[in-house]
């Protein structure tokens, strides 16, 4: 089931990086060191000669992949959406070669939906759930934007508990969604723990940073 949170802050539009860093937790260990990773994507720059546009996200993500990796993903779902004004962040999730990933896409609708970011992963089914966490800057201004998002593992997760320095709560309330997602803008809040939660209220799993 598709979400859309709308965050109402006034006047940020808000553009990526293409291919930008990760911080890597312990989930993401078996990313790390993998040279052989088919959906690298290039620089910054490049994203911004690709002018890549389409009528839906899905699509979108589709043609990114294929342009930078010639691999063609068939079903591509969309699983979570934030508004940001004018701009639109959204998790995805697809499989290929036997191997769940999950990725980010920012993007821009002017008739067609532009792309302005987007981030790829492979799931760790590992654990619980993941984390990702991926930062860019703003188009025109000086301002960034900061993505948290990660895929559940664990279908007993009903909530997840995102806590900031000065004990700032952001509850994602999971409706049968398979990622989570937050985005800040502005100044980096510092990120003291994630929290995965049942509908009773018993820990699944934690980070702490």
């Amino acid at each position: 089931m598709k979400k859309v949170s709308i965050l109402l802050v006034l006047s940020i539009l808000v553009v990526g990086i293409f291919g930008c860093e990760n911080l890597k937790y312990e989930n993401q260990k078996n990313n790390e060191g993998d040279d052989h990773d088919p959906f690298i994507f290039e620089s910054k720059t490049e994203i911004k000669k690709s002018k890549l546009a389409a009528e839906t996200l899905e699509e979108l993500i589709r043609k990114a992949i294929e342009s930078q990796s010639n691999i063609q993903i068939s079903d591509v779902k969309i699983d979570w959406v934030s508004l940001v004004d004018d701009m639109t962040i959204a998790t995805f999730i697809f499989e290929y070669s036997g191997n769940k990933y999950i990725g980010y896409i920012y993007s821009e609708y002017q008739k067609k939906y532009l792309l302005n970011a987007i981030d790829i992963s492979q799931v760790n089914l590992d654990v619980p759930f993941t984390f990702i966490n991926a930062t860019g800057q703003q188009s025109g201004l000086d301002r960034n934007y900061h993505v948290y998002y990660g895929y559940l593992n664990n279908r007993e997760i009903n909530k997840i508990e995102i806590i900031y320095n000065g004990n700032i709560r952001n509850v994602l309330k999971i409706d049968g969604n398979h990622t989570f997602l937050d985005v800040t803008t502005g100044s980096k809040m510092i990120l003291n723990e994630i929290i995965g939660l049942d509908k009773d209220e018993n820990e699944i799993h934690r980070y702490k940073f």
